[in-house]
């Protein structure tokens, strides 16, 4: 009789902390956490930020009772961590072991994709409790499957991305005040796309992956939330739970039949009229702002898969740029010209001043692509010196953005700050200050540093409420630094006084006002006034500004050289974010009165119904729960097993294996 041998092994892998494990931890060890059990989450926070985890743990119950009118199936409890390591905006939602969130609650900085967000906490935590509620139904076949095995029967984590992300950001545009269907930086992008027509050129393949070429990671987002916008437009709110149903009792990756039912159509003819839509609207709002002429721009020449953030030096010698490469890389480097007659676009590149991988190891757990490590760079007043901010790995747990200073002559970096959480800095006249944007979970302040010598002094100035972000400070003399502030989803620059402790908004006609600069002809800063972001220059009482540049497309952050007053803007192209320069006498020929646009989908996203219900509830319910002292022992019982039979060189020998996990959130 043949000798049968079986092996069996039962692998329990509970991932608990421990000191060798510790740059796979989320938190830093020596914190105390707590709990707020509410009737559908519970809620983890830091428990020296109780004010922000019961302002998420609010959130994250109304993202529940709005969108259970969109999902007919949710988990009876869903675990959210509020995690304030990093400073790159981020966040990820699954299911396995158990539904989860984890969300990095730094609000998003004013050159981000993400940067026209109003309600960031709700905005976020609806986009990842969306998914939550994609992955839940395991219905038909999945029903004795997700008995047996447990929670890892999730047909639904298996659909395409352009799927999950692209229902995530509609719902977080359906139901907050922004969201990125209604923001003004994506319909730039997709005006660019268009007017250079390659809007039609991304097919349902390219859509789902991260490519090194633009939009890069935003693919998903950027067309899946064209997808699923169409599809409610076409066919109400009913089609999300429908598809989501049909999905999550069918084998994966045979996703066509449900949308022919739901529909009429595959996911492919959806698609296509999703752009063909989109390419329409695109060309209105393009033939609109054809009604005066664009003004003329020349596009620096470089190698670089993006230009940004351009800052000419008080010499008008140099000018900082921030490349990034198709590995992912962002550098400092600085265009150098002879002399003052030489143009910048004709000047020669010299050596990187800073190069960051952006790809951290280990490589953090994401959902949304990863916002940038390198953001700002200022000069100091003798054109020998510029600092700089760097999102870099702290400690094996924390990724913090911190103040480098670089000097030119000798050729050397220095670290001005460590773990400060400091960010866009700006270098004051006489040179001995620096002002900055400190950030913390939920919340920025205006921050002053002093230097002097060896002695670093940190003040902070003004800090607005949870949800208001400060950006882009600058001097406009050594007392007095204008920024912007952006509040419930409107942004105004504001003046304040160091001498007076006050502060007061400026140029209120200007909404969505971003990187001020002081140039020598004047105050210059970016604003949607006309529908899209153009350059505007301010008088000398900065009481009313004009436009210096009509674009087609989007600009952001800009600088003038002072010696040909050319203009240098960062501006959104069909190839992603690159610097255009405008002549002189280009952009002040630019007309004062520009043609306005709506924005591409207004008459899709109206006031959201039963806000103000959802918010009193929330509200209610939250000042009502519980907290506790989080424990981890609550979170470690595996909750799926999954069989392994793998054939031995023995004789009929087999092995059988089972392998589960547990899983401390906090790790």
């Amino acid at each position: 009789m043949q000798k049968l041998i079986i092996q069996l092994g039962l692998a329990l892998t509970f991932l608990l902390s421990s000191t060798a494990a510790l740059a796979q931890w989320e938190v830093q060890p020596y914190l105390k956490w707590k709990v707020v059990h509410t009737p559908h989450f519970q809620v983890i926070f830091n428990a020296e930020q109780q004010d922000l985890g019961l302002l998420y743990a609010e959130k994250l119950e109304k993202a529940y009772f709005q969108l259970r009118s969109y999902f007919t199936e949710a988990p009876e409890r869903t675990i959210v961590v509020i995690n304030d390591k990093t400073d790159l905006t981020n966040g990820y939602a699954t299911r396995i072991p158990y539904p989860h969130i984890m969300a990095y609650p730094v609000l998003p900085g004013p050159e981000e994709s993400l940067a026209d967000t109003g309600d960031w906490a709700f905005e976020l935590l609806a986009h990842e409790y969306t998914h939550i509620l994609n992955f839940e139904p395991a219905g038909g076949i999945m029903v004795p499957l997700r008995a047996i095995f447990g929670t890892i029967i999730a047909p639904n984590l298996l659909l395409p991305n352009w799927w999950k992300e692209g229902l995530a950001v509609e719902m977080e545009t359906r139901l907050g005040h922004k969201g990125r269907l209604r923001s003004v930086y994506q319909d730039a992008t997709l005006r660019a796309m268009t007017e250079d027509q390659t809007l039609t050129s991304f097919d349902m393949a390219q859509i789902n992956e991260n490519i090194p070429t633009w939009p890069e990671g935003a693919r998903p987002y950027l067309f899946g939330s064209l997808m699923w916008s169409q599809m409610l437009a076409e066919h109400g709110d009913k089609v999300v739970d429908e598809l989501n149903q049909r999905h999550g009792r069918r084998i994966p990756y045979f996703v066509e039949t449900p949308a022919k039912d739901a529909t009429g159509m595959k996911y492919p003819e959806q698609y296509a009229r999703a752009l063909n839509e989109t390419k329409t609207r695109a060309e209105t709002q393009l033939k609109t702002l054809r009604e005066v002429l664009p003004t003329p721009f020349v596009q620096l020449r470089n190698p670089y898969m993006f230009l940004t953030a351009p800052s000419i030096s008080p010499d008008g010698l140099r000018m900082a740029v921030i490349t990034e490469d198709d590995a992912n890389s962002r550098s400092v480097k600085i265009v150098v010209r002879k002399d003052l007659k030489t143009s910048f676009m004709d000047a020669k590149e010299t050596d990187t001043i800073e190069k960051f991988d952006q790809n951290f190891f280990p490589l953090p757990s994401q959902d949304e692509p990863p916002s940038g490590s390198i953001q700002r760079v200022s000069w100091f007043p003798d054109s020998q010196k510029i600092v700089y901010d760097k999102i870099d790995v702290t400690n094996k747990v924390e990724r913090f953005s911190d103040l480098f200073m670089y000097d030119i002559i000798n050729g050397t970096t220095s670290s001005l700050t460590k773990g400060l959480r400091a960010r866009e800095p700006i270098v004051s006249p006489n040179g001995k200050q620096i002002a900055f944007v400190k950030l913390e979970g939920g919340k920025t302040h205006l921050g002053l540093l002093t230097l002097d010598g060896t002695t670093r002094k940190v003040d902070l100035l003004y800090s607005p409420d949870f949800q208001e972000r400060v950006s882009y400070p600058i001097f406009w003399d050594e007392d007095t630094i204008l920024f912007s502030l952006r509040k419930d989803g409107a942004e105004y620059l504001h003046r304040y006084s160091i001498s007076k402790n006050t502060i007061e908004k400026i140029l209120p006609e200007f909404p969505d006002a971003r990187f001020a600069k002081k140039t020598s002809e004047g105050l210059i800063f970016a604003s949607s006034q006309n529908g899209t972001h153009n350059i505007y220059l301010a008088n000398a009482d900065l009481t009313s500004a004009r436009p210096i540049t009509h674009t087609l497309t989007a600009l952001f952050s800009a600088d003038l050289d002072p010696a040909s007053q050319d203009l240098f803007a960062t501006m959104m192209t069909s190839q992603g974010l690159k610097v255009a320069a405008f002549k002189a006498e280009n952009w002040k020929a630019t007309p004062s009165d520009l043609p306005h646009i709506d924005p591409l989908w207004e008459n899709r996203y109206p006031a959201v119904a039963n806000e103000e219900e959802a918010t009193t509830q929330a509200h209610a319910t939250v000042k009502a729960s519980k907290i506790e002292d989080y424990a981890a022992s609550g979170y470690l019982l595996p909750r799926y097993w999954v069989p392994f039979i793998v054939g031995t060189s023995s004789e009929t020998g087999l092995i059988l294996q089972a392998m589960t996990s547990g899983f401390d959130p906090l790790k």
